[in-house]
């Protein structure tokens, strides 16, 4: 969760992708589809909700942070892991999908503004 975080925050990531990354990124939402889908979910759960990056506070902060790298990713394959990412999370603990709506339904006000 830490390193997805790190490449959702990176500056450089934000402003166009490099395609040396790509296989990394990949790498690293098949590791964390794995662990959602063979993993004790209990532990699972309680690990979503409170991860923490530095700075950071509130929980589902790691499903807000791969709500907003799908929004940054350009790239179809990744968005489509984020996705599966993401659905699996909801499965695991449905409060995740609340936090969706809520961030989801945030960026949608935002467009109203526009």
């Amino acid at each position: 969760m830490e390193e997805l975080t790190e490449i959702k925050d990176d500056a450089q990531q934000r402003s166009w992708s490099s395609h040396d990354d790509f296989d990394g990124i990949k790498d690293l939402l098949n590791h964390f589809l794995s662990l959602i889908q063979d993993g004790n979910p209990t532990v699972l759960t309680k690990l979503v909700q409170t991860f923490c990056s530095v700075g950071q506070h509130g929980c589902y902060e790691f499903v807000e942070t791969l709500v907003l790298y799908y929004q940054m990713e350009t790239r179809a394959e990744l968005r489509a892991l984020i996705l599966k990412v993401l659905d699996a999370l909801g499965e695991a603990d449905q409060e995740v999908f609340s936090v969706l709506q809520l961030a989801l339904g945030y960026e949608s006000c935002l467009w109203l503004w526009v």
